[in-house]
């Protein structure tokens, strides 16, 4: 059975030179160079269905800081282990890059992450898929969005751990991701008109993905 996961990377397959470090995971060259944006206030996550007595209010901001060494010390209690060397490094606080301070023969496991922290689309069926949820699988189907089922469910995962705030067991690694993201889901239509071929082929079938389990898509 296809299982989607959600996990630190457990293979690191291009290794450069940079700063006397070997760099694992290499920053993109613009990511610093932002698109214009209008300054607008902070903008947190809350909800209004949430049960009485969770505190949810999650800085979405795109500049919001990310807590990694907290997620650091997270993985680590719950038996995240990693190879001599690796570590997660930040230039400016907002990306985060893996790297190594020592040279790794190829082939070498950076990092091993125990069943229980792999969030699993099979784990969110597993825990969600109850026959309450029929009806909302119909509407998934009603869009010919079938083979995107277990993307459903893992969303529906994040959103419930984002809903449950400082109260999810997943917080510490929520709170570490960034709120700004260059991936083909992000893209503009010009943008995916920019790509090389095959990887606006790809861009496009993951935003059609998207689209379709998206809340404007499933109203229509």
């Amino acid at each position: 059975m296809v299982s989607l996961t959600v996990s630190i990377p457990l293979a690191l397959s291009t290794l450069a030179q940079q700063r006397g470090r070997t760099l694992a995971f290499l920053p993109c060259p613009l990511a610093k160079d932002r698109r214009p944006r209008i300054k607008e206030p902070r903008l947190f996550y809350s909800s209004a269905t949430s049960p009485k007595g969770y505190i949810s209010s999650i800085d979405v901001d795109e500049d919001a800081p990310r807590d990694v060494q907290t997620f650091e010390e997270w993985a680590y209690n719950y038996g995240a282990q990693r190879s001599d060397g690796f570590q997660l490094v930040s230039d400016d606080g907002m990306d985060v890059y893996a790297a190594t301070s020592q040279d790794l023969p190829t082939g070498t496991p950076v990092v091993f992450v125990p069943e229980h922290m792999i969030l699993s689309s099979t784990k969110a069926m597993s825990e969600l898929r109850t026959p309450e949820m029929n009806g909302a699988e119909k509407v998934v189907l009603s869009v010919n969005a079938e083979s995107e089922m277990r993307h459903y469910y893992i969303m529906l995962k994040l959103l419930v751990e984002i809903e449950k705030g400082e109260q999810s067991d997943w917080y510490p690694w929520l709170n570490s991701l960034p709120r700004y993201y260059t991936n083909a889901a992000s893209m503009t239509p010009f943008c995916c008109l920019c790509l090389p071929s095959l990887m606006r082929k790809l861009a496009v079938k993951e935003r059609g993905n998207m689209s379709r389990l998206s809340v404007g898509s499933i109203k229509s």
